[in-house]
């Protein structure tokens, strides 16, 4: 069955500027250390950041399956905006589309996110991943150097 959800929301708060949330979300080398549940090891992201530009996640999961997660982005805005399509590559034609927000706060950044489109087979493992994947996402972008940095 292909239903689909309504738009999965969430929001976090990162103590880093708009600027770190959007290094640590498009850099290849920062990007394993957040992206996807707890449980999962992401072995190599590649990444080309611009309108157009192709997106891949290989992961491992705990029996040792690689998972491959391929998209494109939509929106790039940094630091405050960026989009892109997302379907495992095993299942091309379930395509959901990420849109995540940076918005300035006094305590750092409000990071929300929506999760369009997302096929209701995959609703159940979502929420959680994206539970974890904010946690550390904030975490990875509070320790991005170089950047200004809310204190």
């Amino acid at each position: 069955m292909n239903e689909r959800l309504e738009p999965l929301r969430m929001t976090r708060l990162a103590s880093a500027s708009p600027e770190q949330v959007f290094r640590a979300l498009t850099d290849e080398n920062l990007v394993p250390r957040w992206f996807g549940p707890n449980h999962i090891n992401v072995v190599h992201v590649d990444l080309d950041v611009r309108i157009g530009g192709g997106c891949r996640w290989e992961m491992l999961a705990p029996d040792g399956t690689l998972l491959v997660l391929v998209g494109k982005f939509e929106i790039v805005e940094p630091p405050h905006r960026l989009v892109w399509t997302n379907a495992w590559e095993h299942e091309p034609h379930l395509v959901s589309r990420i849109d995540i927000n940076l918005w300035p706060d006094s305590a750092g950044t409000l990071i929300k996110v929506v999760h369009e489109n997302l096929p209701e087979a995959h609703a159940e493992e979502a929420i959680p991943g994206w539970e974890d994947t904010l946690d550390r996402l904030a975490a990875v972008a509070r320790e991005v150097t170089g950047l200004r940095n809310p204190d």
